[in-house]
């Protein structure tokens, strides 16, 4: 099977470059183009809607000031009104001064049919001054009446219509036909022919978009001077229909005529004679910028294009050979050849990456010198980690009269904070501590505290009983935390001898957290006021000074009663999203909703909650929980 030749790193530039550029170009204009047209579309559509909005607002206020005249004219006109002095004068006054009306023409309507009492008018006016543009005479609204078709059941239910008055040969007008009563209350029908010009005049507010003017039925009565699109009501039939039923009085859509031919549309309904104005522009129109667009941005791109082929050309002959150069130190790298160097003096990319490469094969020796000894620290650790472990109690202290369960998380591999007990005889002794820090140092200091307490467990199983009080043994783990730190890292430290026969708890502390007691209130029910902390003023931190004197405190345990022992790591753990930290309110609420469980739902209970408080974020301090019980069946001696 034949292979395809390897392509030279400088063609593959070219070709890359080159295909680079044109996909830009392509992508520049295909966004180019769509956010062109969507602004475009959203300017078309609010300016072609605004349009129609003042068309029609105008028109309504032009054909409202002329029904206004018409209707005044009609109130004056009676029988009886026509014969009085300058009631003819005022009449012929308002015609006059509306530039509408070229012919007013009253008829009387019988009241009960609503019929025409006769088809001679009460009143027929007229202006020439329209039909000399169109080279006519008086007898052309002579014509008009002729031929005029008066929609009285129309006018019954809407009082006003609104239809084409333009015949063939005549000049352009619009009929409006109005139901209205003289001052003397006699019914008149009033029929105001409009000059189309001053319509039309309306419509020329814009030589973009092709206006027009529709009925009720959506025949047209007026559309703009210009020319515009070739558009015919006839074939935007579709549109129309959506604008007589349309249940909005105003829109905007997209709609295609009867030829495939897109446009842009916008109408306006009002109730002045159930008139609408509609607005649109062809789409080839409105977006041939667009187009043009497109065609420069390819012109231009085709000379960018021809420039960037002959300039790859040319840089990347050069730029190849300082290639080369580093491929083949690459080559030596790969087999293990660290001590070498590559000499490119150019003052661009290349020749720091020339040097970034001798700087790298230094810096891969120091690696795998320091990598070496980090693994070695890393095992190192992973043993202390394993060793601390087996510092802690393995299983849980169960006594018929007394249950103990500890929890510990290090905030790192190996932490600073420990825990443990020491049964002897009818005592327990429970220990708990924390060191400064966390780490392999702290956890050094933990060791030999923890050291000390094996001593001294030693020594209370040879006897059989625990001799030191809480007090003594605090000084002891003094002295062994100092002279294993030299106090560069001290201790905190509480440790409680609890006497499973009177149910007796001396303590001694330094200057650690003190402990928590839920006792069972005297309605049988654990609550915040029947939770105590012991008291006691603090001794000394373990490993500050040797000769430190600790005091103990008793505190005299009752059945049922819930002791929990803890380092501040666990009212310290923070939610890292919101950096609230946990407290010591919070603790005190679940341990009073757990507390009448055995000791180790106790103390999952209260990690559960403290986790889930902070989200599971990483601690920053090691977390160590001891929880004790009393059974709630134990009797205990009095104590002397």
């Amino acid at each position: 099977m034949l292979k395809l030749p390897a392509l030279k790193i400088r063609h593959k530039i070219l070709l890359f470059s080159i295909a680079l550029l044109i996909f830009a170009l392509i992508t520049y204009s295909l966004l180019a183009t769509r956010l062109f047209n969507a602004d475009k579309t959203a300017y078309i559509y609010e300016t072609n809607a605004l349009l129609v909005e003042t068309l029609a607002a105008d028109l309504q206020t032009s054909l409202a000031s002329t029904l206004k005249t018409m209707e005044q004219i009609s109130n004056a006109t009676s029988h009886k009104a026509l014969n009085q002095d300058g009631r003819a004068d005022f009449i012929r006054t308002l015609f006059q001064s509306d530039p509408n009306l070229t012919e007013i023409t009253i008829y009387p309507l019988n009241q009960p049919g609503r019929n025409l009492a006769s088809k001679d008018p009460l009143l027929h006016m007229y202006k020439l001054d329209y039909l000399k543009l169109y080279e006519l005479n008086k007898d052309f609204f002579m014509k008009l009446r002729e031929n005029r078709n008066i929609p009285l059941a129309r006018l019954e239910k809407q009082n006003v219509v609104v239809e084409d008055a333009t015949i063939q040969g005549g000049a352009p007008m619009i009929a409006v036909y109005l139901n209205t009563f003289s001052s003397n209350n006699e019914p008149h029908v009033v029929v105001g022919n409009l000059r189309k010009d001053k319509i039309i005049g309306i419509f020329s507010r814009s030589d973009v978009y092709t206006s027009f003017l529709i009925d009720e039925f959506g025949a047209p009565l007026a559309q703009t001077s210009h020319g515009g699109d070739t558009l015919h009501l006839s074939q935007s039939k579709n549109f129309i229909k959506d604008i007589l039923g349309s249940e909005f009085s105003k829109g905007a859509k997209e709609f295609v005529d009867d030829d495939g031919m897109s446009y842009i549309g916008a109408f306006n309904r009002f109730d002045l004679g159930k008139l609408s104005v509609f607005s649109y522009i062809s789409k080839d129109k409105a977006f041939l910028a667009a187009k043009q667009l497109v065609e420069k941005t390819v012109l231009v791109g085709i000379m960018i294009l021809l420039c960037s082929v002959i300039f790859s050309v040319l840089f990347s002959r050069r730029l190849t050979a300082a290639l080369n150069r580093l491929y083949n130190a690459t080559l030596k790298i790969s087999r293990g050849e660290f001590d070498l160097k590559v000499d490119i003096k150019s003052r661009d990319e290349v020749g720091a990456l020339s040097k970034a490469f001798d700087k790298m094969t230094e810096e891969i020796q120091r690696l795998l010198t320091e990598t070496h000894e980090k693994a070695l620290i890393e095992k190192e650790i992973e043993t202390a980690k394993t060793v601390q472990d087996n510092l802690f109690p393995h299983k849980t202290f169960v006594d018929e009269k007394f249950q103990l369960s500890g929890y510990y998380s290090p905030a790192s591999t190996c932490g600073g904070d420990w825990w443990g007990y020491i049964p002897v005889g009818n005592k327990v002794v429970i220990l708990i501590g924390d060191a400064t820090g966390h780490g392999v140092p702290s956890a050094l200091v933990t060791a030999a505290a923890q050291s000390c307490c094996t001593t001294l467990r030693q020594l209370g199983i040879q006897f059989n009983t625990f001799l030191l009080t809480p007090a003594q043994i605090m000084t002891s783990l003094n002295t062994a935390v100092f002279h294993a730190a030299r106090g560069s890292i001290k201790m905190t430290f509480f440790v409680s001898v609890v006497d499973l026969e009177t149910g007796l708890m001396h303590y001694s502390n330094a200057s650690h957290e003190m402990p928590m007691v839920s006792k069972i209130g005297p309605d049988g029910k654990r609550s915040r006021k029947s939770l105590t902390v012991l008291t006691g003023q603090p001794d000394g931190t373990l490993g500050d000074d040797p000769k430190t004197k600790y005091h103990q405190h008793e505190y005299q345990l009752e059945p049922g009663d819930v002791i929990l022992w803890y380092t501040d790591g666990i009212t310290e753990y923070r939610n890292q999203k919101t950096q609230q930290e946990w407290g010591e309110s919070r603790l005190l609420r679940a341990l009073i909703k757990c507390a009448d469980g055995n000791v180790d739902d106790i103390k999952s209970h209260v990690i559960s909650n403290a986790i889930e408080f902070g989200e599971q974020s990483a601690a920053d301090d090691d977390m160590t929980l001891v929880v004790g019980k009393v059974s709630e069946n134990v009797r205990f001696r009095p104590s002397i």
